[in-house]
């Protein structure tokens, strides 16, 4: 008759202290949070100047961005991103659809302080994106000249628009401000126009 098997007890408690502390470190390893980037742009000729804004991330653009093509001055994406172009920052584009600032996505603050200029057909100084709550306040200027260039265009809901500087559109079918969706709310002190056939302010 053999005698019963004995497991070996420290080589189990040690197998199951790595066990324990690989499955701590894959915890750790899949809940650490993705973390927010800032990005300054003093100056460039691409879009985001190279950079990817994918979500809570923060870029001011303190200098001249200037895009050819239909490449947009800022395009983000995931929301709930701050875009500032400073006081002494411009962006300016130059194709057809080449949007100043394109923001796909919801609750963007949007502050614009300098300028934002755009010469391309359809090409609009910001563009709210399929998504809602954004906020966008515009104290500097933006002017498009081109057929539906409008100067701003929320398409959702619940965005909030403030504009106390310039914002001047020149094409046809182009307007100043344009809201489509419910529960949006604009706010003029400065001056918004449209000089163009069968366009309009709001």
């Amino acid at each position: 008759m053999h005698p019963p098997l004995q497991a070996n007890n420290m080589n189990l408690k040690h197998l199951k202290s790595l066990l324990l502390g690989t499955s701590a470190f894959v915890c750790l390893a899949l809940a650490a949070p993705v973390l927010a980037a800032d990005f300054t742009i003093t100056s460039g000729t691409t879009t985001n100047d190279g950079n990817t804004i994918s979500g809570n991330d923060s870029v001011t653009v303190t200098g001249a961005l200037v895009t050819t093509g239909v490449n947009e001055g800022i395009d983000t994406t995931g929301g709930t991103n701050t875009i500032s172009v400073s006081e002494a920052g411009s962006i300016e584009t130059a194709g057809g659809g080449a949007f100043g600032i394109f923001n796909n996505g919801g609750r963007n603050a949007t502050t614009v302080s300098g300028s934002i200029e755009t010469a391309g057909e359809a090409a609009y100084g910001i563009f709210n994106g399929v998504g809602d709550g954004n906020a966008t306040t515009v104290s500097g200027s933006i002017t498009t000249t081109r057929d539906t260039g409008h100067g701003i265009f929320n398409f959702g809901d619940s965005n909030q628009t403030t504009v106390s500087g310039i914002m001047k559109t020149g094409g046809n079918l182009a307007y100043g401000i344009y809201n489509r969706g419910d529960d949006n709310t604009t706010t003029i002190s400065g001056t918004v126009s449209a000089t163009g056939t069968d366009a309009s302010a709001l």
